[in-house]
């Protein structure tokens, strides 16, 4: 199952993501899993306050250089974990993505750009409580 992470610039909240589910569950091979952004520019380094909570909890993100989703088949992802309804609505009115391939992570993740290091790492923990719901009530059961 090939699974997105999107945020709006891939610098913050979707790679923190990507890091968080590929250490939670790297030895599951059922799951290919990337990130990328709505509003973005390829190759921009991860925020520095991104890195920063990562690191806390052990995730290695700072080589981590951000992706467009313009460029990028939307055909071949089978899950898209976004960040907020907003994202969800242009995923589902601009690009014609159908609802049941769109996941809202943790009901809604606040863009923590910007901000200092305690915000970022409130919404860590939020991406990470989020994945943990994700992949219980969610993908547990995919074969």
């Amino acid at each position: 199952m090939n699974i997105m992470f999107l945020c709006s610039g891939n610098t913050c909240r979707s790679p923190m993501a990507e890091g968080i589910f590929k250490k939670l569950y790297s030895d599951d091979d059922r799951f290919s899993v990337k990130s990328a952004g709505l509003a973005t520019s390829d190759g921009i380094p991860a925020s520095k306050n991104s890195v920063e909570a990562c690191k806390d909890i052990g995730i290695d993100i700072s080589n981590y250089r951000s992706h467009s989703l313009k460029d990028i088949d939307l055909k071949e992802t089978d899950l898209f974990v976004v960040m907020t309804e907003s994202h969800k609505m242009i995923l589902k009115f601009h690009l014609g993505v159908s609802d049941s391939k769109i996941y809202i992570l943790n009901n809604g993740i606040a863009d923590p750009y910007g901000c200092d290091i305690d915000t970022y790492i409130e919404c860590r923990n939020q991406i990470y409580d989020g994945i943990l719901k994700l992949y219980n009530e969610v993908l547990n059961n995919v074969r």
